[in-house]
């Protein structure tokens, strides 16, 4: 009869193991998904942001003349290669 409930105790304990391995796996699925999505999200933000600084640095490039403009042009370069160190 022991050795029945020892068989038994090991079998529960393999089964809990299994369901363990099985439920980790699952996450580390699920997470992998996520971080994909996450990382395309970003991307795609960033790349939304660099074409905003261009537009807008091609409008104001045209409207404005002088020094002023040139550190306008300067102050949105810098931004742009900001936003590049985010891809």
């Amino acid at each position: 009869m022991d050795e029945l409930e020892d068989l038994l105790n090991e079998l529960r304990k393999t089964l809990e193991r299994w369901n363990v391995q099985t439920v980790g796996n699952a996450m580390q699925g699920n997470l992998s998904a996520e971080k994909k999505t996450t990382d395309k999200t970003h991307k795609d933000a960033v790349k939304e942001a660099e074409n905003s600084f261009s537009s807008s640095r091609d409008q104001l490039e045209n409207s404005l003349k002088g020094g002023f403009a040139k550190k306008v042009i300067e102050v949105f370069d810098e931004q742009e290669k900001e936003l590049k160190v985010f891809e």
